[in-house]
């Protein structure tokens, strides 16, 4: 409970009634911070507003400082002197329950189809359009460079994971014979947020137009509700992400480890638990070894498509010029407020 809570940087949070549920809280500036003077602000509003189009009239009212923007409202206000893209090192990503020893999607190829019939360079243009890019596997880029520094994570370990029709139908037919099967039918357990739901649409239609026999719904329901039901198991397919907690690959490699909770498809596969063992137990000391590792985990789980990656995120922002030095890290916690102040 933030009542109950222990702060020790420059904000403190108040009024929070949960996650999930409560709309409206703040952050008060901590009098008990060791470096208090230099925080100007004295609180940071904070309002959700699950509609891009009514936070973007609350931002041109003048009744907010700073928001975020989706789909259509982000390219049409991309020239906007207020816009700001900001990358993170976050992928959404679409986890399909194997927990079932009978579950289709058990089988590589059928996860092949779904991924190869998705177009996400279409997605990340067309439908978010708020500066998120195209995936090149599970880890996103920028998030670490190799034990010399010279390489990106991406560029080593990363697999091509794009569109291709051709290849889903391919993969479509193989996974048929194997399954014994002509048709399959599927639901996408997503939050109900509009950009997420605008996600969902586009990937519910991608399949079934590629993949002649596969019957595709769509499960919007709130962020604790979707939460709720993919640590329970209770999906077919499910959209969800991860965000970096540290700007290290293992933030998210080690999620599909099998006995990880937030594993909630179950993948499974022991030469990947293998590498997450060694990159965290024998190699943990050795950064060359350890990053070999990674690069091979990373390798095998997007061979396998264990999980599909959707795009990197990206947040499109109206930010007003009066706001001065808000800090934006990609990983870990997002903003930092503590040098913010208003120029008035």
């Amino acid at each position: 409970m933030a009542k109950t809570a222990v702060y020790n940087g420059p904000f403190v949070l108040a009024d929070f009634d949960g996650p999930g549920t409560d709309t409206e809280w703040s952050y008060k500036k901590n009098d008990q911070y060791w470096d208090k003077n230099t925080v100007k602000l004295d609180e940071v509003k904070v309002n959700v507003v699950k509609e891009s189009p009514t936070a973007l009239n609350l931002f041109q009212d003048g009744q907010t400082d700073d928001i975020k923007l989706t789909g259509e409202l982000a390219q049409q206000m991309a020239n906007d002197p207020a816009f700001v893209s900001q990358k993170e090192a976050s992928t959404q990503y679409m986890e399909l329950n194997q927990r079932d020893e009978n579950s289709p999607f058990r089988n590589a190829n059928l996860r092949k189809a779904i991924a190869y019939s998705i177009d996400r360079k279409a997605l990340v243009d067309s439908v978010l359009g708020d500066g998120s890019i195209e995936p090149n596997g599970l880890v996103p880029a920028n998030v670490a460079k190799d034990p010399s520094g010279n390489k990106d994570f991406t560029k080593e370990a990363g697999s091509n994971i794009g569109f291709d029709k051709k290849k889903a139908k391919e993969y479509w037919e193989k996974a048929k014979k194997e399954l014994g099967i002509t048709t399959l039918k599927m639901d996408i357990l997503t939050s109900d947020a509009d950009i997420s739901k605008k996600t969902v649409e586009f990937v519910q239609g991608a399949i079934q137009d590629t993949l002649e026999g596969i019957k595709v719904t769509v499960s919007p329901v709130p962020f604790s509700v979707r939460l709720d039901r993919s640590n329970k198991g209770d999906f077919s397919t499910a959209i969800g992400g991860w965000s970096a907690d540290y700007a290290d690959p293992s933030s998210f490699l080690d999620l599909f480890e099998s006995t990880n909770s937030y594993n909630r498809g179950r993948y499974n596969n022991p030469e990947y638990d293998k590498y997450i063992e060694a990159a965290s137990t024998t190699n943990v000391t050795d950064p060359e070894k350890r990053w070999d590792d990674m690069v091979n985990a990373e390798k095998t789980i997007m061979d396998d498509m264990g999980v599909i990656p959707l795009y990197q995120k990206a947040e499109a922002h109206l930010r007003s010029a009066k706001v001065k030095d808000v800090a934006v890290h990609p990983a870990g916690a997002k903003y930092d407020y503590k040098w913010a102040y208003i120029s008035e």
